[in-house]
C-alpha cells in the first residue's frame, strides 16, 4: 500500500521523502488521485486522507463484506513535509508556496522536484480531489470549488455533493455549495490548474480551519468521498450505487466580501455555515489598546456565510467574512 516515490536530502535538516498509498484492481482502469498537505497547515486534509486509507484498506482486506476496489486509487497523504514538520504554512527554509510551483523541475529546488514528482504521478489520472483548507487565518464550511466547469465536472460535482450529518443550526450544511474559481496569472502554477490542463476530471475539496481538524466533519465527509469513488467507478459494491446530491453552483458574482476599515481584534459573533439576514451582526472591530468598539460589521445583504475570519489581529481593509448571495444562483437538481 505505501509506496516511496522520491526522496532527497535537503540544505538542512534529514532526508525528505514523498510516499503515496496505492490500491489498484486489474490493468488498463480509471485512476483517482487524491492530494492533501500542499501546506503545512493543512491538517483537516491529512486527516481526511487516514480515514481514507483506514477504509481501503479494510476493503481490501475483506472487512467491509460488499465493497472491493474497482480501479487505481492513489492518495498523497502529505506533501509539504518540511512546513508540516514545523506546524507553519511554508517551510521557513525557503518560505515558498508549493502550489504555486507547479510543474516543477526534476533539477531544481527541493520545492520545484517534490512538484515535479507529484505532477507526474497525477497528471494521467482520470479523477483528482485536491483537498485544500480554507484561507489563510479564516475558517469556511466544507465546499466544493471548480475552475470553469464544463458538464463532466458538474456531474462530478453532484456525486461529491451532499449533506453532512449531525446538523443543528451551528454545523455545517454539506458539501451542496459549489464555488466557480476564476483564473487568474498564478493559478497557472497551481496543481489543480495543471490537472485541468490535462483533461483530469478534478474538483478541489475547502474548508474547515487551517492548523486544526475538525473529526466529526470529516467522519461525514468519508461517506461523500466513498460515494464519488462508487460514482466514477475507482470502487463497486455488490448492492449499493452512487447517489447524485443536489449542487448549487456560484460564480464570483455571488460572493459578497465584508472588509475591515479599521486595524484592531475582530471579535466574531455569527458562525459559518449561517444563513443569515441583511443587518446580521457579524462581528465588531475593538482597539488593541483601549479596548474601544471602533466598528461593528454587518451583512450586506442577505446570505449563506462561507467563511469567517478565525485570528483575531485584523489589519485595516482585510476580509473578515465571505458570503453567498442568492442573486443569480444556479441549480443543477439531481436528475439532471
Amino acid at each position: 500500500m505505501k509506496e516511496k516515490i522520491f526522496s532527497i536530502q535537503p540544505p538542512m535538516g534529514e532526508a525528505v521523502s514523498l510516499y503515496k498509498n496505492v490500491w489498484e484492481k486489474g490493468h488498463f482502469v480509471d485512476t483517482l488521485s487524491i492530494v492533501a498537505g500542499l501546506h503545512g497547515d493543512h491538517l483537516n486534509g491529512l486527516h481526511l486522507v487516514s480515514l481514507l486509507s483506514r477504509f481501503l484498506q479494510d476493503v481490501e482486506d475483506g472487512r467491509l463484506p460488499g465493497f472491493r476496489i474497482a480501479g487505481k486509487i492513489q492518495l498523497f497523504p502529505m506533501v509539504n513535509i518540511q512546513a508540516v514538520m514545523e506546524g507553519e504554512r511554508l517551510w521557513s527554509f525557503d518560505n515558498l508556496d508549493l502550489d504555486l510551483a507547479f510543474p516543477g523541475s526534476s533539477c531544481g529546488e527541493l520545492a520545484d522536484r517534490l512538484c515535479n514528482v507529484l505532477y507526474k504521478h497525477t497528471a494521467d489520472s482520470n479523477y483528482a480531489l485536491l483537498l485544500d483548507a480554507s484561507e489563510k487565518r479564516c475558517v469556511s464550511i466544507p465546499h466544493i470549488q471548480l475552475l470553469q466547469p464544463d458538464r463532466s465536472l458538474r456531474r462530478a460535482a453532484r456525486y461529491l455533493a451532499g449533506e453532512i450529518p449531525g446538523g443543528g443550526p451551528d454545523r455545517f450544511p454539506g458539501l451542496g455549495i459549489v464555488r466557480e474559481l476564476q483564473p487568474t496569472p498564478a493559478f497557472q502554477l497551481r496543481l489543480y490548474n495543471q490537472w485541468i490542463e490535462n483533461n483530469v476530471c478534478a474538483l478541489v475539496l475547502a474548508g474547515g480551519r487551517s492548523a486544526g481538524i475538525d473529526p466529526e466533519t470529516n467522519g461525514a465527509l468519508l461517506a461523500n468521498v466513498v460515494n464519488f469513488m462508487l460514482a466514477v467507478g475507482v470502487l463497486a459494491h455488490a448492492t449499493r450505487k452512487a447517489e447524485k446530491g443536489e449542487a448549487r453552483f456560484y460564480s464570483l458574482e455571488n460572493e459578497r466580501r465584508v472588509s475591515a476599515s479599521h486595524p484592531g481584534l475582530f471579535l466574531p459573533e455569527a458562525r459559518v455555515g449561517e444563513s443569515l439576514r441583511q443587518g446580521r451582526k457579524l462581528g465588531e472591530l475593538r482597539d488593541i489598546y483601549s479596548g474601544e468598539t471602533l466598528e461593528e460589521l454587518f451583512a450586506p445583504q442577505d446570505g449563506l456565510l462561507l467563511t469567517l475570519r478565525d485570528y483575531p489581529l485584523v489589519y485595516q481593509n482585510e476580509t473578515v467574512a465571505t458570503l453567498l448571495v442568492e442573486k443569480e444562483r444556479r441549480w443543477y437538481w439531481p436528475f439532471s
